[in-house]
């Protein structure tokens, strides 16, 4: 099976199944925090190979060039473009130029682990965006881009809890109502095949809600 196909058909399944089903996998590919910023009761869900791309803070890692030109130049058409940003910037680092030009290519959507601005222009656009918040900074003298289609590490939770999650291009984002998910480009059989499988016993479960006298714990047992 191709990537494209895998990735349209991890489309089949919400989010929650495929984090779910990453998690019996042992992998966690949840990006927390993250909500769409489509309008309201307009949320897009999609699905895609994704493009990834690294902010520092401006004064941070001198050692390591700024890339130049924009991260928006030259992404492959039909990818998702998916932002790393500081956890402490609070300047935006997506705003509706650059999603104009990300509409303009046939980009996918944009997953930001950062902030946006132009929530309005956004709006209009019409192409899927999910961030973390708004700003009403641009990221010029704020933060700098490093990398773009290459591997990035993303550090999800904080304290004890964190855990580094790679990135690498190519692997499948999806996004929906409930968040985003970032599922390895070599475990996509995997997660469809546990998705099938968690989708068939949730039917089960449901279904035994409805026609038999069981509560929650007696179904689960019986049909998980």
């Amino acid at each position: 099976m191709s990537e494209d196909n895998n990735g349209r058909a991890l489309g089949q399944y919400a989010s929650c199944d495929v984090a779910d089903a990453m998690r019996k996998l042992g992998k966690i590919g949840y990006l927390p925090g993250i909500k769409s910023f489509s309008k309201e009761g307009e949320v897009q869900k999609f699905v895609g190979p994704v493009y990834p791309v690294k902010f520092v803070h401006a004064n941070v890692l001198p050692e390591v060039p700024t890339i130049q030109g924009h991260y928006m130049d030259n992404p492959p058409k039909g990818s998702v473009v998916l932002v790393s940003a500081p956890d402490d910037a609070y300047n935006a680092v997506l705003g509706g130029l650059v999603v104009k030009r990300a509409k303009n290519i046939g980009i996918t959507g944009c997953v930001i682990s950062g902030l946006v601005r132009d929530t309005e222009e956004l709006h209009e656009l019409g192409l899927p965006v999910f961030a973390r918040g708004t700003s009403c900074l641009g990221a010029g003298g704020f933060v700098r881009c490093i990398s773009r289609d290459e591997p990035i590490d993303m550090v999800i939770g904080s304290g004890p809890y964190a855990t580094t999650l790679t990135i690498q291009p190519g692997d499948i984002v999806l996004a929906d109502v409930d968040g985003v998910v970032v599922c390895p480009k070599e475990d996509v059989d995997r997660v469809i095949k546990e998705c099938e499988e968690i989708v068939q016993a949730d039917s089960r479960v449901s279904s035994a809600l409805d026609l038999e006298d069981l509560n929650l714990s007696e179904a689960f047992a019986k049909y998980r």
